[in-house]
């Protein structure tokens, strides 16, 4: 930026600035910073991507139908490794697969689209009779997966897929969050694909225990007087434990999981009796070992604040705690996040990857 602009800006007023004794004018920067993003051209808004991988007869109608939504890519059906090399670059929003009794290739690459978490985020439309659907029902809890018939309209098709990108709009309406919810089975954050970016990048899903997030679960556990706590990360699949006191399983299904509860909010989530509760009575975690009657959970956040899981305490018998509890537990997530983060940076500053 030029001295004449900055002369322009302050005396159109654009700028607040005052002159020093020795006659030099100064500014305060964060007016600076302020005007830029003012000034600075608004991104445009980045057309979704949709493949298409039907076959010949149906692959243009499906294109044509869907070419109003956002950037289309028909994909050959008949060579499956390429298929997922395409997938795995464009990271696309939407997957249009046409399903045959027979062909089990195609199968094979339904059920490999969600082993990456990055690819957390794509739904599948299958377009198949009810080999199709026996398929998408032995498909992993969580997975985002609806069933067409390959004889439907452009119009119905178009509908669907419009339904399926409304999810993802920063923005969309209050259904949106619902609609996720009744799919999955549980509540998801409406920034899901990012969250799943961000827990990615922190390397620490699979890793071995560490004595740094072990001290903190012993601590809640002590202080909240719960047999069991844990540091909770949850993948697009799975509830996975970085640390854990009074329970031997590393993960659990992610359906399962309270901490999805935890995750959509910013306070401390509390469930004083589960078995009393229609959300989580008929959960494996209640009918079953370990349980749970009792359950507080704060968010673990990392630096550009996405819910990475939760820490949590969990009781066998119903209970409640107090504010003062309340603030203790969320301020052991809050110190989580802090290592998490700061794990993180030191990382990315070594060089290390970033994923």
């Amino acid at each position: 930026m030029s001295t004449r602009t900055a002369q322009v800006w302050i005396e159109q007023y654009a700028l607040e600035s005052w002159k020093t004794p020795g006659g030099h004018r100064r500014v305060r920067r964060s007016e600076v910073i302020a005007l830029r993003e003012r000034l600075a051209p608004s991104e445009p808004k980045r057309r979704p991507v949709m493949l298409v991988q039907a076959g010949k007869l149906n692959n243009a109608r499906i294109c044509e139908a869907l070419s109003a939504l956002g950037e289309v890519i028909a994909i050959d059906d008949s060579d499956p490794l390429s298929s997922l090399t395409i997938i795995g670059r464009t990271m696309p929003a939407v997957v249009v697969i046409e399903v045959g009794d027979t062909n089990l290739e195609q199968l094979a690459m339904l059920t490999h689209l969600f082993i990456d978490p990055l690819l957390g985020h794509t739904h599948v439309l299958v377009l198949g009779d009810m080999t199709a659907g026996q398929v998408v029902a032995q498909m992993r809890p969580g997975e985002q997966v609806s069933v067409a018939s390959p004889q439907s309209g452009g119009a119905e098709l178009r509908a669907i897929v419009e339904t399926i990108l409304a999810q993802g709009e920063p923005g969309a309406s209050n259904r949106v969050p619902a609609l996720l919810e009744s799919m999955r089975g549980y509540p998801v954050p409406p920034d899901e694909n990012e969250r799943l970016k961000a827990l990615n990048r922190t390397g620490l899903v699979d890793t071995p225990l560490e004595p740094a997030f072990d001290k903190i679960v012993q601590v809640a556990a002590n202080v909240l007087q719960t047999p069991v706590c844990l540091m909770s990360l949850l993948t697009h699949d799975r509830q996975w434990f970085k640390a854990q006191v009074g329970l031997a399983e590393r993960q659990t299904p992610r359906l399962w999981a309270f901490c999805n509860h935890t995750i959509v909010q910013n306070g401390v989530f509390v469930v004083e009796d589960a078995a009393a509760d229609d959300r989580f009575r008929g959960n494996p975690l209640v009918t079953g070992t370990p349980e749970i009657r009792f359950y507080a959970g704060a968010p673990i956040k990392d630096y550009e604040g996405y819910a990475l899981g939760s820490l949590c305490v969990i009781d066998n018998k119903p209970r409640q705690i107090n504010d003062e509890q309340r603030a203790t537990l969320k301020t052991l997530a809050e110190l989580t996040s802090d290592r998490i983060n700061l794990r993180t940076h030191t990382r990315q500053l070594a060089g290390g990857p970033t994923r």
